[in-house]
Order: C-alpha cells, then sequence, then structure tokens
C-alpha cells in the first residue's frame, strides 16, 4: 500500500511541476524547434476561412477527475494551422497507476465570426463547433481558457 502511496505521490509531484513551467513564453516552449505542428503530413487544408489570431500552439486547463475510484488529470492541447490544418491532444494520467492514455486526433479547421468549426478525420471522423474568442495569447473555446504556447 505505502508503494501505491508513494508512486502516487510523486507522479503527483510530477505533474504538479510540469504544471508550474512558464508556458506563457513560446521561446522557452519551442527553442526555434518545431512542435510537430502542420509538420509532415496532416489533414490537409480547410479551405475556409482562416483567422490567423488562432495559429499556433494551445494549452488547456489541467483538469482532475476521478474515475473508477483513481484520481485522473487531463490535459488538452490545439494546434492550429494557417493551411487550415488543426491537431488536438488529450492526455490523461492516471495518478494511481501512472499510465497515461494519450489521444491525437487531426483534421481541417474554419473560423467565421465567433465560430471555430473542427472536422477531425483521425482516429474517428468527428465535426466540434465552439464559440471562440482570442484575446492576446489567451483563446476562448465554449468558455474554457487556453494560452498560446508557440
Amino acid at each position: 500500500m505505502t508503494g501505491a502511496l508513494a508512486r502516487a505521490a510523486f507522479v503527483l509531484f510530477a505533474v504538479l511541476a510540469v504544471a508550474c513551467i512558464d508556458t506563457t513564453s513560446p521561446s522557452y516552449v519551442n527553442q526555434g524547434q518545431s512542435s510537430g505542428i502542420g509538420g509532415g503530413t496532416g489533414g490537409g487544408g480547410g479551405g475556409g476561412n482562416i483567422d490567423s489570431a488562432l495559429v499556433g500552439t494551445w494549452v488547456g486547463p489541467t483538469t482532475v477527475d476521478t474515475v473508477g475510484g483513481h484520481a485522473q488529470t487531463v490535459n488538452t492541447m490545439w494546434g492550429f494551422t494557417a493551411d487550415g490544418s488543426v491537431l488536438r491532444q488529450v492526455v490523461t494520467l492516471d495518478l494511481v497507476t501512472g499510465v497515461s492514455s494519450p489521444v491525437i486526433s487531426s483534421g481541417t479547421w474554419t473560423a467565421s465570426g465567433s465560430s471555430l468549426t473542427v472536422s477531425f478525420t483521425s482516429p474517428t471522423a468527428q465535426n466540434l463547433t465552439f464559440s471562440y474568442t482570442v484575446s492576446g495569447s489567451l483563446l476562448t473555446l465554449d468558455q474554457v481558457q487556453f494560452v498560446k504556447t508557440g
């Protein structure tokens, strides 16, 4: 029992340490290197309206939930490119077992007025629509705030 508790404490410490990193400084995060968003092969262009204020990498808040008696954190990152491609990475970390479950979705995006439409093609087809605003390095999608990191 104490081994599991020690492991959970270590994982929690690691998550908190990562959360303390200043994600508002693009030069620290990217250091001139590609984040992988928009590089290589992708979902292709959206072919519609592109709001250049959305282009970049955005990191959301860490949420904590309990599933099956296990505390979990969920981290979401969005990447929007100027050619209309989008990546969303959602990483769930079980704080008891230390098992991480990432899900990466790719597709295309368009924006019109205050409406953002995302059409995922991988791993499964899914269309999402959000209301959005961008204010400096802060993106709000349906009242959830994301910080621009690149």
